[in-house]
């Protein structure tokens, strides 16, 4: 996924291993694949977007960054892969999260079933 966009160079990580980084260097060349886009024609840098996920193909360079020749951003959330596990999304300062709590209330008597509320915040 991608967690840092600097002029022409992207720095992604695997998405649930964070420790896993690369850089992707994108040139004129790159062809850039975004689902969205396809009426359009090909897609820029401009298009992607941090917390999006990526596949980068390309050749290594000599500072041992990807420099890409196909970038194909992978449509969808991936909701089941992360559980629970923070997503990167660019949101302006100050800006409420959707993300619900949850919280747990037990009956008091003993065999009880105890069930989950989960309630969204800040909506």
């Amino acid at each position: 996924m991608i967690t840092n966009i600097a002029g022409d160079l992207l720095t992604i990580s695997h998405q649930i291993q964070k420790d896993r980084v690369y850089l992707v260097l994108v040139t004129g060349e790159t062809f850039i694949k975004i689902k969205q886009t396809v009426a359009t024609g090909s897609a820029s840098i401009s298009n992607l977007a941090l917390g999006q996920r990526i596949v980068a193909v390309g050749d290594l360079g000599s500072n041992g960054e990807i420099i890409a020749k196909k970038i194909h951003v992978i449509p969808g959330k991936a909701i089941g892969v992360f559980k629970g596990q923070p997503v990167v999304t660019s949101r302006p300062t100050g800006a409420k999260s959707k993300v619900p709590t949850s919280s747990i209330s037990a009956a008091a008597t003993i065999g009880a079933i105890p069930t989950e509320v989960i309630s969204p915040t800040g909506l």
